[in-house]
This record gives structure tokens, C-alpha cells and sequence, in this order.
């Protein structure tokens, strides 16, 4: 029974049959190693150093970009404030019919203009008639947008725009103040426009158009909302001034309408109307 039994060695037996059995060159190499530590780790160890390089300044430059908050400075935009946040990988989106203006109507943009001083107004970069609000469109939605939009145009009618009167308008933010030459169309196809580019923005859940639309031409803006700062005087002005040129130049009145265009942020696409 006695054989079932372990002998455990003492821990001080231990130790002491480990001083007699080493040899005393390896006792004082196994210090070193504890001191030090074994030359192959310490070579590793220094090469694993040698070799951690440091990022170029312009790769950690591109990361810090991304990582950084966008800041909008509406000082980079004539003062324009942004009707909403900007977003990573979403395009400012905006659909109109586009405007071919000629010496002619710029001569009327600049009079519009200049009966509107002392205001600050400045003449639009471009022309158009819109059909849409500005939208936030998601980068990979405007390919099935403009085809959408590309199959709409197909069936949609070319008309004539007809020009009417001046008016002022200001945004859904009353951050900007437009003046206008309202425009009509006959039958009001314009509506029909409206329409079909509302089943294809409602495809991607965006903003529908304005139930009762106003179709205009803005000329110029101005920052903040000016419509109280406009006279009466003014307003009889500016519409004097657009019977005059209408009637001078009777082709000005008539804008013939055979496109349409989307703007994805830098990225325009035309669509031509197909009957």
C-alpha cells in the first residue's frame, strides 16, 4: 500500500541539488540572461524598433481630413448659408430647365438690378426654371436618378414659356431674396414637369416640390430676407422695366423649353424632351 505514495523532494533539497548539479560558467551566463536578457531577443527587439518608420506627414494629412468635422464658411460662398448640414458622400441635387440668355436679357438682368439699389443684389451665375427643391442626393443614387429622370423626359412635351412679371422671392430659410421674372407655360406643361420629376425624387424618399408652384427666372440675389426693404416705387420699377424690354424685343418673351437638367454637385446631366 506504502507503494501508492509520491515522494515530493523538499524545496530546500531542490535548491540545493540545482547549486551542485549547474556548472558555475552557467550559473553566472543565466544571471547575465536575466540581467539582460538573451542576445537573440535583444537583436529582434532592436531591429523590430529599427524598422516602425514613420507616416509621411500628407498620408496622416489625408486620415486628419476625414476624421475632421466639415466646417462650412458661408465667406467662401458670397455669404450663402447651405439649406442643410453638409454630408459626407451625400450631393447637393437640383433639377430645372435650363436658360440660354443672350445680350438682350442680360441688358434687362442689369436694369432689374440697378432699380433695386442701394440693396446689394447680384446677378445669378446661371439661368434656370426649377423643378425640384435642392435635394441631399447619396453619391451611388445618381446613376438610378438620371436614368430615371432620362426615361421621364422621353414622354414629356416641349412647350413655350411665356415671360410675365417681376417678382421677389425668398428661400425656405429666409437666408437669401430673389427677384424674378415669373414665366408660364400653355397648356401648363411646367406642372407636367413638376409631376414626373416627383415620382422619380419620391423613388429615393427626397423632398416633392412645392404643392402650388410659382414658376420664375430669378435674375439676382441678395443675403438675408429683403422682402420688407423693397419699395413700392421699386416694385413698380422693376415691372416698368421688363414691359419695356418685352415690348422692344418681343422674341425675349418667348423661352422655348427642350430640355431638362439635373445638377449632382459638380456633375450636370441633360435630358432632352422627347415630343
Amino acid at each position: 500500500m506504502m507503494s501508492g505514495l509520491v515522494s515530493y523532494s523538499d524545496s530546500d533539497e531542490e535548491r540545493s541539488e540545482e547549486k551542485t548539479d549547474k556548472n558555475p560558467a552557467d550559473i553566472r551566463e543565466g544571471r547575465n540572461a536575466k540581467r539582460c536578457g538573451s542576445p537573440e531577443i535583444n537583436t529582434m527587439t532592436k531591429r523590430s524598433k529599427q524598422c516602425v518608420l514613420p507616416l509621411p506627414d500628407t498620408i496622416r494629412s489625408l486620415f486628419a481630413e476625414k476624421s475632421r468635422p466639415h466646417q462650412d464658411d458661408p465667406e467662401n460662398h458670397g455669404g450663402r448659408i447651405r439649406s442643410f448640414e453638409h454630408e459626407e458622400g451625400s450631393w447637393a441635387t437640383h433639377i430645372h430647365i435650363p436658360y440660354d440668355h443672350d445680350p438682350q436679357f442680360d441688358n434687362l438682368v442689369r436694369e432689374l438690378l440697378l432699380c433695386l439699389r442701394p440693396l446689394d443684389f447680384k446677378p445669378m451665375e446661371s439661368f434656370h426654371v426649377s423643378l425640384s427643391r435642392t435635394v441631399s442626393l447619396r453619391h451611388h443614387w445618381i446613376q438610378s436618378l438620371t436614368d430615371s429622370l432620362q426615361a421621364k423626359a422621353r414622354n414629356l412635351h416641349k412647350c413655350y414659356c411665356e415671360m410675365l412679371s417681376v417678382k421677389l422671392y425668398t428661400n425656405d430659410e429666409k437666408a437669401r431674396t430673389f427677384v424674378a421674372v415669373e414665366v408660364q407655360s400653355h397648356p401648363d406643361v411646367l406642372r407636367d414637369y413638376v409631376q414626373a420629376v416627383d415620382i422619380c425624387l419620391q423613388e429615393f424618399g427626397l423632398q416633392k416640390y412645392y404643392k402650388d408652384p410659382s414658376f420664375h427666372l430669378s435674375v439676382g440675389w441678395c443675403v438675408g430676407n429683403a422682402l420688407s426693404d423693397v419699395t413700392g416705387a421699386q416694385r413698380q420699377q422693376l415691372q416698368a422695366v421688363l414691359d419695356e424690354h418685352l415690348h422692344t424685343d418681343p422674341d425675349l418673351k418667348l423661352i422655348h423649353v427642350d430640355q431638362i437638367r439635373c445638377k449632382a454637385g459638380n456633375k450636370s446631366f441633360t435630358f432632352s424632351l422627347g415630343t
